[in-house]
């Protein structure tokens, strides 16, 4: 027989939400991207047959690829895990361990996406514009690298997890996104990613993503 435990005791112990049906909508992108495990390999063909960035370019750009590869890998993960606690979930029992495997899972998408970020911002001469989205992805990144400041200073009184899933996503103190939301921000950098894998093509292949996003009001790239 499986222990059923109140909603209160599971929020006050585990996690907020824990209790709350999780309705989490999290496509598999692989399809679409089916390059996505060999960006680097593309990369690197690419430049020694073809053309290759130089300078500081060059070490922002094997960075950045390197890096979404494994932003994008890390999501498939979280997305699985994710899956395999949402369908054993149950009011009252929602499964702990599975919970805190997806959460782990989503801690390093999120702290990895943060420092793509840092590296495209540096990277490109104007600006991607830093829309709220992309603020509330920073902030949980933030909260989960300061997790031991938080709790000293109080900003953490209720739960000691820094990140915590909800019935559509993902919150700490102060921020919540959506899976739409993480979803769209993945498939963005799998295309940037595919864009820098081909040096010679770069230029050409960013005025498609440009135009491709360019209604998007929170991706403005000009490289």
């Amino acid at each position: 027989m499986v222990n059923q435990f109140s909603s209160d005791l599971l929020t006050r112990f585990i996690a907020p939400e824990i209790d709350d049906k999780p309705e989490l909508v999290l496509p598999s992108l692989s399809a679409d991207f089916e390059a996505s495990g060999k960006w680097m390999q593309q990369y690197f063909l690419s430049s020694v047959f073809q053309g290759e960035f130089t300078g500081h370019t060059k070490l922002y750009v094997e960075s950045i690829i390197a890096r979404i590869q494994i932003v994008f890998s890390g999501y498939e993960s979280a997305r699985i895990k994710t899956m395999e606690y949402t369908a054993h979930w149950r009011s009252g029992s929602p499964g702990i361990g599975r919970y805190l495997a997806a959460v782990g899972e989503w801690e390093s998408v999120f702290l990895n996406i943060q420092i793509v970020l840092d590296l495209m911002k540096k990277f490109l001469s104007a600006t991607i514009s830093a829309g709220d989205k992309e603020d509330r992805i920073r902030l949980i990144a933030n909260r989960i690298k300061h997790v031991s400041e938080d709790i000293e200073d109080g900003k953490l009184t209720d739960t000691g997890m820094p990140l915590w899933l909800t019935p559509i996503g993902f919150a700490t103190v102060g921020a919540r996104v959506s899976c739409e939301e993480i979803v769209a921000q993945v498939r963005f950098l799998a295309q940037f990613a595919a864009c820098l894998s081909l040096p010679s093509q770069a230029k050409e292949r960013f005025a498609a993503l440009d135009a491709a996003v360019r209604d998007d009001p929170d991706y403005v790239i000009k490289p």
